[in-house]
């Protein structure tokens, strides 16, 4: 194996040799394919009867020995209902005859070690005792304390009793046995003697250890579960290695399933199992296993992995052929390929790549092809990045002093051979979503678009060039044009119609800058600056605008307004916790700072201010951020914002995340308080003395506060609270001692007989005597003896 893998890591293949190498191994894969799937097919199917066969014939086993079982006990209860010392006039002759009865009843237990108990029952009136192996008991003491079934009681037992006309089995379940837990089948046979309906019953009760002892060997040592069944009912049960949760889902299926062939694969939560079923023609019951597949067929797999590795042997010496033969056949065209690629610039492993080794030489051209062709797009790509950099030094003022529009042209291409210059700069709106909805490649090919649309608009007035601003997130346009061109609305005109290409073709919006027009080319600078503050203002006018800075320096004076009162609010309703307010006063300070046609700068010095407050809020409240909180105070800066309606949504997030953990906070020390007083009622309540006014002096609030906060945490007042208290306690006391009530009264913080008893019978609605006469049983002769 070392040397076939040294064979093909030291040497150097084409697509040709591989392609002889797997024309040889294909038709070994075919071979060991056809010919092992049929001796596979063979082999596996007989061996998988066989093991089926073998856990049936165990089932029928077991069948076997549970018909026996069944009809021993079927022969005992006729034994039982025949007998002479057990018939009902018999059983309940006398004293001695409870005695004669477990006597008997002990010699019929003995002679069947199936059996855990036998119980005895008869339906005459003079009949209330059920009799067992074990004694003699009161039918209802049997069922609630002999043998308390989870879900079978004396009334569902003499209720169905008349009904029966055959020996019924109940299903497994849960009974507690003298404080014992023991899960238990009952076998129910009836009495009639050739009566219409059944007089009394012989009762068998088998623990599920003892069915289980002839069942778990089944299993032996394997994963699964044996189930006995009469219908739908679970009879017994026995896992072995089983998981709850997959023995829980197995024991369901059972439940619901109706099957009919005596082997069967299912498919169980996911796991595959193989069920064996056996059904007795003596009762109808089923005998059911069902165990994981992988495991039934457990030495199916072991000889399918002995002859999976014998194909895979087969298949290596195989390979080591092909590849034996592949190489001789390949020998001679390698040596001609080593001839041509000898002295080649490009390397032969790049080569050796191609799909075929005939066009070697054709792929060596193309090579030089491509290459002649990439120099030429370098040259070219290298002239459009010279242009961009000299316009980008142009309008950014980086140009040297005495350099002219002609020299410009001589290195860039940059033809500025008209008198007048204007800057437009054209930015993305919602700049973080285009980057995120658009990959890298795509956001650079829309740049490029709106460059060139832009260019071919502005030839409509002269000459523009475009280059991108990656810090500005957009694109700046130097148009150069003659005078009778230079008119402002013929420049809004162009950047509009660019503007309504992108929104209708590409479904994105622009904010267009236009600077001022000048006649001298080292003015395109100042022109540059104008059209960047011009595009600051969309944060006042919002996205998708053209926007002038002649217009902006000849709108006037904005007035000078201060939101004094506005601030005010907001940082009370912050500390108050009260969001819609908040939401509020944001919403008009930012409408105010809209309609009052402020520059720029003071509507970003109020914006600032707004921040600020917020800030000063949360440091008098002395608030500790989480992490959510100081991830909004990171991002928290105007610039970043496009629009003034985006700075909104924004510190509407933070005051919202500001006010709910004020509000989380008030709730706290809220039930901190509420615990409190509960703590100190809880331990003063005996004192007689206790009162509202006590209790809120106790905690430094008044007792109107006291009152309204305790009712509206708990739904009832405090002295209300403390009458419940006194009361359970008094019930406590009036039924685990002897205590005389005013003993009871004085210790639970009553002073007043009158107003103690009255309370007790509005609560209990019975006196405190009377409801010791219930609580302890007294007779009423005894009544008298209990003083106040």
């Amino acid at each position: 194996m070392r040397k076939l893998f040294g064979f093909f890591g030291n040497r150097r293949w084409t697509n040709r040799f591989y392609h002889y190498l797997f024309s040889y191994i294909l038709l070994v894969v075919t071979l060991l394919v056809f010919v092992g799937g049929v001796v596979y097919k063979s082999f596996v199917t007989t061996l998988s009867h066989e093991i089926e066969s073998s856990t049936v014939s165990t089932m029928s086993k077991i069948k076997d020995d549970m018909d026996t079982r069944i009809g021993e006990m079927n022969r005992m209860a006729m034994q039982i209902a025949s007998n002479s010392l057990l018939t009902p006039y018999k059983v309940s002759e006398d004293a001695y005859s409870s005695y004669r009865t477990v006597a008997e009843l002990k010699k019929y237990k003995s002679t069947n070690l199936f059996v855990n108990d036998i119980v005895l029952y008869y339906t005459c009136p003079s009949c209330t005792s059920m009799y067992s192996s074990s004694g003699t008991y009161d039918s209802n003491n049997f069922y609630n304390y002999i043998y308390n079934y989870e879900h079978w009681s004396l009334e569902h037992f003499v209720t169905a009793l008349p009904s029966m006309d055959s020996p019924v089995m109940r299903p497994l379940e849960r009974v507690d046995i003298s404080g014992k837990s023991a899960n238990m089948s009952t076998y129910i046979y009836p009495i009639s003697n050739n009566s219409a309906k059944p007089y009394g019953a012989v009762v068998f009760l088998i623990e599920e250890r003892t069915i289980n002892q002839l069942i778990q060997n089944v299993l032996g040592r394997n994963r699964g579960s044996v189930f006995i069944l009469n219908g739908r009912d679970i009879i017994a049960r026995h896992s072995n290695s089983e998981s709850e949760q997959n023995e829980a889902h197995v024991q369901q299926w059972v439940e619901t399933q109706t099957m009919t062939a005596p082997v069967s694969e299912v498919k169980i939560n996911n796991h595959r199992y193989t069920v064996i079923h056996v059904k007795s023609d003596f009762n109808g019951w089923s005998y059911i296993t069902v165990m994981p597949s992988e495991q039934v067929m457990n030495k199916v797999d072991q000889s399918r992995k002995l002859f999976n590795w014998t194909i895979a042997a087969v298949f290596m010496l195989g390979l080591l052929m092909a590849v034996s033969f592949s190489e001789r056949n390949y020998r001679p065209l390698k040596k001609l390929i080593a001839a041509i690629s000898h002295g080649q610039r490009t390397p032969f492993t790049a080569l050796s790549k191609k799909s075929n080794d005939i066009d070697l030489i054709s792929d060596y051209v193309s090579e030089i092809s491509k290459e002649c062709e990439g120099l030429t797009h370098k040259l070219q790509s290298q002239a459009s990045i010279v242009k961009e950099q000299s316009l980008l030094r142009l309008v950014k003022g980086s140009t040297k002093e005495n350099e002219q529009p002609d020299t410009m042209a001589a290195i860039s291409s940059l033809h500025l051979d008209k008198s007048h210059y204007v800057v437009l700069l054209y930015l993305i709106d919602n700049y973080n979503q285009f980057i995120q909805e658009y990959p890298k490649s795509m956001q650079e090919l829309l740049k490029y678009s709106l460059i060139k649309v832009t260019e071919e608009l502005s030839s409509e007035l002269g000459n523009g060039f475009g280059a991108e601003l990656t810090d500005d997130r957009g694109i700046v346009i130097l148009l150069n044009m003659n005078e009778e061109s230079a008119k402002l609305e013929h420049i809004k005109n162009v950047a509009d119609k660019v503007k309504q290409f992108f929104k209708q073709d590409f479904h994105l919006t622009l904010t267009v800058g236009i600077g001022d027009i000048y006649d001298n080319f080292s003015m395109i600078h100042q022109s540059f600056l104008q059209a960047k503050q011009a595009t600051r203002y969309r944060f006042i006018r919002g996205r998708d605008k053209v926007i002038c800075y002649n217009e902006l320096r000849s709108s006037g004076k904005s007035e000078k307004w201060y939101p004094v009162e506005l601030e005010l609010q907001l940082l009370k309703a912050i500390k108050q916790g009260n969001g819609g307010a908040v939401q509020n006063i944001i919403r008009d300070t930012m409408e105010h700072i809209v309609t009052k046609q402020m520059s720029l700068e003071a509507v970003e010095f109020f914006c600032f201010n707004i921040v600020n407050t917020m800030m000063k809020a949360m440091m008098e409240l002395n608030i500790e951020t989480d992490q959510g909180i100081e991830q909004l105070l990171e991002n928290m800066y105007i610039p970043r914002f496009e629009t003034i309606e985006e700075l909104e949504s924004f510190i509407n997030d933070f005051c919202r995340n500001v006010c709910d953990h004020i509000v989380h906070k008030k709730e706290s020390k809220n039930f901190v308080l509420l615990e409190r007083i509960k703590a100190y009622i809880n331990d003063n309540f005996r004192d007689s003395t206790i009162d509202l006014n006590r209790i809120a002096d106790t905690f430094g609030i008044s007792g109107s506060y006291a009152t309204r906060f305790f009712k509206d945490h708990t739904d009832y007042s405090i002295m209300r609270y403390i009458d419940q208290l006194r009361m359970d306690e008094s019930k406590k006391l009036i039924g685990s001692t002897e205590w005389t009530l005013k003993e009871i009264m004085l210790e639970v913080g009553y002073v007043d007989s009158t107003n103690f008893i009255r309370k007790f019978k509005k609560i209990e609605g019975i006196t405190p005597m009377e409801y010791r006469k219930i609580i302890k049983g007294y007779p009423s002769e005894l009544e008298a003896e209990i003083n106040i």
